[in-house]
């Protein structure tokens, strides 16, 4: 009985000890929070109660990937996020670039710094408009992004083996009546789901 008791005790040791040894072997990156969203509008918190994202590839005209990710609240209000990267700006394989989007030059030249035109054989010279955008709905109303200097919006990370994405963004919205909203916020580490 005393050497049952010795035995049980020994693996009782040993399996502690290889718990300790595979929870300490994981990486930072397992630990770290995921999902964290804060953002305001017009200075007021959002309680953010939600948030989903999806990766997409299509190829339509031009081949392009767009991860949309989309922030909602307790009071049934949504911030939508929609950031694209087009195939001849050779974004990562289910993932995109990092660096600041959407403030365009009129060259066609992303503020990424990822050319928005190229020359097409079929097509001759195709320029995507955008390559982010921001909506917000809130009781029945929409307000969408404004074409205005004042807008920033950058990827900070993206990682594509854990399909997760950090990033900020500061914009101003408007909506039909030219009513303007200040959307100021940072999310990070938001879980992507790959969409085929």
């Amino acid at each position: 009985m005393k050497n049952l008791e010795s035995r049980l005790l020994r693996y009782s040791k040993c399996i502690l000890v290889t718990l300790f040894a595979l929870a300490s072997g994981c990486g930072t990156s397992d630990l770290e929070p995921q999902n964290v969203v804060v953002y305001t509008i017009d200075g007021e918190d959002q309680h953010v109660t939600f948030v989903s994202a999806i990766f997409s590839s299509f190829d339509i005209w031009v081949p392009y990937n767009v991860i949309e990710i989309d922030f909602n609240n307790n009071t049934s209000s949504q911030l939508e996020l929609n950031v694209f990267n087009f195939e001849f700006q050779e974004p990562p394989n289910e993932g995109l670039l990092t660096g600041s989007y959407f403030n365009l030059d009129p060259e066609g030249t992303g503020s990424n710094g990822k050319p928005l035109c190229r020359d097409d054989p079929e097509y001759g010279e195709v320029c995507a408009e955008v390559d982010a955008w921001l909506r917000y709905k809130s009781k029945g109303s929409f307000w969408l992004i404004e074409n205005d200097s004042r807008n920033s919006f950058n990827i900070t990370q993206c990682n594509t083996k854990m399909h997760s994405i950090s990033g900020d963004f500061d914009m101003v919205l408007a909506n039909s009546l030219n009513e303007e909203l200040a959307v100021k916020g940072t999310f990070k580490n938001v879980q992507y789901t790959v969409w085929r």
